[in-house]
């Protein structure tokens, strides 16, 4: 049972998981849980696993009236959780840290069911800090989880890559594809699965232009599109999702422009591509973000100075040089055979001793 949603960050790193058991044992069967309405649904269907959601409340770092229906939620989902659990009957529960994943975890042992969790930040989520307890196996990309998980023993394997939505393509395919200008360099912007909305509003002011000196490739988010009162400007291409495009996206970048959630990382040192990160203000994003810098592997700006700083700032990124220099280093950031190696270890701990 795969189980993550509500953002993608915590769906591809599990696709990965799924993508190399299937090629070391392609019968074994695999269900996955997610959130409703989630930017998961349509990748997940599209890939043919069997999916089934929980209504889930999120747990909001601000005062909301959301609050108050927090435990009536919060106890349905234990009853939904329960009943699939009781009709899947899963040997294993795989999750990446999402908050869909926890009454799944905490039930799992009334059903004979083994938990897997994978750390994906630098900083331990609340997710997986509630699960811990009950996991039998905990993995993370980087070493400094097993400092915040002391009385557990985590293993640090990387990242958990998925490139079957990473189609082949040539430059020549994708500038056709969404209709761009070949004699420019191609910005890609990546709002994340349920959107940016600070990254949006400033790359729609600028539209006008970035689009006179660059290509643009804008997904916004489900849910946050743009450009509601006008027609974006010529070779500025927008989305809510890149889905059956993404490889041909993401091929054909130049630069990228994102938030620094973990997915979104991998993705991008799998793929070796020069970046901008604006982390999210006060959330596990600075982590990732501050690794990042030290590593020299992209630039990171602050979200108080995309509106000033943002051309300035993607002019100096795709300065010759300093380009290649980061497209060297963010490859060489972490290991990208991480899920191959969490396959070997539920295997392992499947064969008696």
């Amino acid at each position: 049972m795969l189980t993550g949603g509500g953002t993608l960050g915590s769906v591809t790193p599990l696709l990965g998981v799924y993508e190399a058991w299937k090629k070391m044992d392609p019968e074994q069967a695999f269900v996955w849980i997610g959130t409703p309405g989630g930017p998961e649904t349509e990748l997940v269907a599209e890939i043919g696993i069997p999916f089934d959601v929980i209504l889930v409340p999120k747990a909001y770092r601000y005062l909301t009236w959301r609050w108050f229906a927090f435990p009536f939620f919060f106890l349905w989902s234990f009853f939904e959780a329960g009943f699939l659990l009781a009709r899947y009957r899963p040997c294993w529960i795989l999750s990446a840290g999402a908050y869909v994943s926890v009454p799944l975890a905490w039930l799992a042992p009334l059903f004979g069911a083994r938990v897997a969790l994978h750390q994906l930040d630098y900083e331990l989520g609340m997710s997986n800090r509630l699960m811990a307890p009950v996991a039998s196996l905990v993995t993370s990309t980087f070493s400094v989880t097993k400092k915040q998980l002391p009385r557990k023993r985590v293993e640090v394997v990387g990242a958990l890559v998925y490139g079957g939505h990473l189609k082949s393509s040539t430059r020549e395919m994708a500038i056709e594809h969404f209709d761009l200008d070949a004699h420019k360099s191609t910005i890609l912007v990546l709002g994340g699965g349920i959107g940016s909305l600070a990254l949006n509003r400033v790359f729609e002011r600028w539209a006008e232009p970035l689009a006179s000196e660059f290509n643009v490739l804008h997904a916004t988010g489900s849910g946050k599109r743009v450009f509601q009162s006008r027609r974006p400007p010529d070779h500025y291409y927008v989305t809510e999702l890149f889905v059956d495009d993404f490889g041909q996206a993401l091929h054909l970048a130049d630069l990228v422009v994102t938030r620094a959630g973990l997915g979104t990382l991998i993705e991008l040192v799998q793929g070796k591509k020069a970046t901008i990160f604006v982390p999210l203000p006060n959330s596990p994003q600075e982590e990732n973000a501050r690794a990042v810098a030290e590593a020299h592997a992209g630039i990171v700006l602050e979200q108080g100075r995309l509106e000033t700083d943002l051309l300035k700032t993607i002019h100096e990124a795709l300065e010759p040089h300093r380009k290649r220099r980061l497209e060297e280093a963010i490859g060489k950031l972490f290991p990208v055979d991480g899920a191959t190696r969490i396959v070997d270890l539920i295997k392992q701990k499947n064969t008696p001793e």
